[in-house]
C-alpha cells in the first residue's frame, strides 16, 4: 500500500520538483490556492480565506509544509508571519496533541544567521544561537520557527530543514540566476550588487531527492538539520561564470545596485549532521549544469 503525503503549498517553487519526484511512489494530496501541478487529489488552501482542516491531516502518513511568503510577496507583515511561522507551529502542536506517527517536514533558511561578516560555517546550534541582526521580517519569521522547533520538546517525528539558496526552473524570475540569464539573452544590462556576498546553492531537484530519502528513512532522529549545498561561492564569481557560459560581451557589464542582503556578507552552513545521516547522498547539479533550463 502506497503511503499518503500531504504537500502544503503544493504550487510553491519548493514543491514543484518534490511532487514530481514523489508521485511514482506516493499518493500525493496538494494543498494550495490553485492546482497548477494538476494533482489528482487537491484541496483548496488559500490562506487566510480558505484554511486547512487540521483534522484531515491525521489521515496522512507524512506532511511536508512548503507554503510560505517571501519578501517579494508584498502581502504585509501579518500575512508573512501567519504563513511562515504561526501556521506551521499550529500544525505541529495539533499533530503532537494527537500523537501523529508520520513525519512532519518544515523549512528554515540560512538567512537566519543574520548580518554576518565572519567567513565561517554555522552548525545548527550556531544558527539557533545567533543574535546577529537580520534585515527583514522574512528572516525574523524563519528564525522564530526554527527556535520553536528547538525548544518545544515535541514527541512527533519532525524534521526542520535549514535551507541554503535554492534555484531551478520555476523560481521567481527576479532572483539572481533567472534574472541574469534573461537579461543577458535579451541583450539587457543587468542591475546587480558588487557580488561580494558568499552564498551556498542547491538545485530544487537535489532538495527533492534528499526529501525523498528522508521520507523513506526509518532510523534518522527527529530534529533540526542543515541541508547540504552543491557549491559555496561568492555571488560575483557566479555572475562571471554565467557571463562566460552565455558568451556575454563587455557591453552588457552590470549596472550597480544595492540590495538588502548585502549586510549578510557570509551565509554558510555546516552540514555535517545531515551528511552523517545520509552518507551516500549528495547534491549533483551545479549552477552551470542548470543554465539550459532557464533558456527553455
Amino acid at each position: 500500500m502506497r503511503n499518503k503525503v500531504a504537500v502544503i503549498g503544493s504550487d510553491s517553487f519548493l514543491s514543484i520538483d518534490l511532487v514530481k519526484s514523489l508521485l511514482p511512489e506516493y499518493d500525493i494530496t496538494g494543498f494550495s490556492r490553485n492546482n497548477n501541478q494538476q494533482l489528482g487529489e487537491h484541496i483548496v488552501f488559500a490562506f487566510p480565506d480558505r484554511k486547512i482542516d487540521l483534522q484531515s491531516l491525521l489521515s496522512f502518513d507524512h506532511i511536508v509544509y512548503c507554503a510560505g511568503s517571501g519578501i517579494q510577496a508584498g502581502k504585509g507583515e501579518d500575512y508573512l508571519y501567519e504563513l511562515n511561522t504561526y501556521l506551521p507551529i499550529e500544525i505541529a502542536l495539533f499533530l503532537n496533541k494527537h500523537n501523529f506517527e508520520g513525519k512532519y517536514i518544515t523549512f528554515g533558511s540560512y538567512a537566519e544567521i543574520g548580518n554576518n561578516s565572519e567567513d565561517r560555517s554555522y552548525t545548527e546550534d550556531d544558527l539557533l544561537l545567533s543574535k546577529l541582526p537580520v534585515p527583514n521580517n522574512y528572516c525574523v519569521s524563519k528564525r522564530l520557527l526554527s527556535r520553536f522547533f528547538d525548544s518545544a520538546n515535541l514527541s512527533i517525528r519532525f524534521f526542520h530543514l535549514i535551507l541554503p539558496t535554492i534555484y531551478g526552473k520555476g523560481e521567481n524570475s527576479m532572483r539572481l540566476i533567472p534574472y541574469l540569464v534573461s537579461s543577458l539573452t535579451s541583450k539587457q544590462r543587468p542591475k546587480l550588487t558588487g557580488g561580494h556576498q558568499k552564498r551556498q546553492y542547491i538545485h530544487s531537484k537535489d532538495i527533492a531527492s534528499l526529501l525523498k530519502a528522508l521520507l523513506q528513512s526509518v532510523n534518522v532522529p527527529a530534529g533540526i538539520y542543515n541541508v547540504p549545498s552543491y557549491e559555496t561561492r561568492f555571488v560575483k564569481d557566479i555572475v562571471a561564470s554565467i557571463y562566460s557560459a552565455l558568451s556575454a560581451d563587455e557591453s552588457l557589464a552590470p549596472e550597480s545596485l544595492q540590495r538588502y542582503d548585502e549586510t549578510m556578507k557570509y551565509l554558510e552552513l555546516d552540514f555535517t549532521k545531515m551528511k552523517n545521516q545520509f552518507p551516500a547522498w549528495q547534491p549533483t547539479i551545479s549552477i552551470l549544469d542548470s543554465i539550459e533550463e532557464y533558456l527553455d
